[in-house]
């Protein structure tokens, strides 16, 4: 909209339109994040000498389950993301 002097006047945007675009940015973020929460998970919870360097849980999880090791529990994460986001 304008104004009289001719600028450009700010509308607000809508709640509902920055609620969405929240939601699904924070979705959209999750997808490359869980990789790395998988990994840091298992840091945080190895038995005493289990892994000795980021690398190696990095080989083991692809070793034993693939990329898809790397996303396990994804659905959760992802859509528990959403109402996180807003």
């Amino acid at each position: 909209a304008k104004m009289a002097d001719g600028k450009e006047k700010a509308v607000p945007t809508p709640l509902w339109k920055t609620m969405a675009a929240s939601t699904v940015s924070g979705m959209v973020a999750r997808i490359p994040m869980h990789p790395i929460d998988t990994i840091k998970a298992k840091l945080q919870v190895q038995v005493k000498g289990q892994y000795s360097s980021l690398l190696e849980v990095t080989r083991k999880t692809f070793r034993t389950g693939g990329i898809s090791a790397f996303y396990a529990g994804f659905p959760t994460a992802f859509f528990g993301s959403a109402p996180a986001s807003c």
